[in-house]
């Protein structure tokens, strides 16, 4: 009796113990000195946001206790980034920053920078969500071809709110924000919203392709090779008191339908195609 007495203890300890090492945190806290291995609360931070992630529950949250680089990371799941008060950043030479795949999830990445080193794939990479929203970022250093913020949803769409954000070269090869929905099974168009967002010194700011709905309102887009790309004929751009100067074409002649609302400066740039339909603000 004695023994299965303590044979029931020690299993009840051990189910306790693997409980508690897989346990989730709504919070979940990042710092330059964490490390990994730690649960990542205030007192005991992880080193990295790759390393929080598995440690945070559904819809949680990783907050940054400090100055420092806390690496590119993949997101599976509904989550928020968040560097408040803080110099976050992400050194992403050679890789996608932040990569967004899952289906039906809602993330937030809030005052992060990131910096692709001039070799970064990509700033943000948005395979498949239902809502993302950044807020408040810096995006640099991206690649040829690369995107500040690219969105490649394959499922059903999704809504994606990118808010007093800036995006700048110093490699004016690579692109602003590319908006698409690029697979044949796609039966949903992906809707943007882009607010106060700066982008400079690349090749082209805003690419807009396929189903895409985009609405860009108070920002200020400059210094580019192209401003606005319709690319496909589907798709939707919705210009609201923008300020879109100095670039070497505004507006492209493309076959996607661009719609202003008739209270944007175009200032500058050399070439610019009109709007095909310009509307009164109601």
């Amino acid at each position: 009796m004695k023994k299965i007495y303590i044979l029931f203890i020690a299993a009840f300890v051990s189910v306790s113990i693997e409980q508690q090492t897989f346990a989730q945190a709504t919070r979940t806290w990042v710092s330059g000195v964490g490390d990994d291995v730690n649960p990542c609360s205030r007192t005991a931070p992880c080193k990295t946001f790759a390393g929080a992630i598995s440690k945070t529950a559904v819809g949680g949250e990783i907050s940054v206790l400090d100055p420092a680089g806390y690496g590119a990371v993949t997101i599976t799941k509904s989550i928020t980034l968040n560097g408040d008060g803080t110099l976050a950043s992400i050194l992403s030479s050679g890789a996608n920053g932040i990569i967004i795949n899952g289906a039906g999830i809602s993330v937030t990445i809030r005052n992060i920078s990131i910096n692709g080193g001039g070799t970064g794939v990509n700033g943000i990479r948005i395979l498949n969500a239902a809502q993302v929203h950044v807020e408040n970022c810096t995006i640099s250093g991206i690649k040829e071809d690369g995107s500040g913020i690219v969105a490649e949803n394959t499922a059903t769409g999704g809504i994606i709110a990118i808010k007093n954000t800036t995006i700048t070269g110093p490699i004016n090869t690579m692109h602003g924000i590319n908006i698409r929905c690029n697979t044949a099974t796609a039966t949903d168009s992906v809707v943007a919203f882009i607010d106060n967002v700066h982008i400079q010194g690349v090749s082209t700011a805003i690419i807009v392709k396929d189903k895409a709905r985009v609405n860009v309102v108070n920002s200020y887009i400059s210094n580019n090779t192209i401003a606005i790309s319709p690319e496909n004929a589907t798709s939707i751009t919705r210009l609201s008191n923008n300020s879109i100067i100095n670039n070497n074409t505004g507006i492209a002649a493309g076959p996607g339908k661009v719609i202003s609302f008739g209270n944007n400066q175009m200032i500058g740039n050399a070439v610019s195609a009109p709007p095909a339909t310009v509307v009164s603000s109601q």
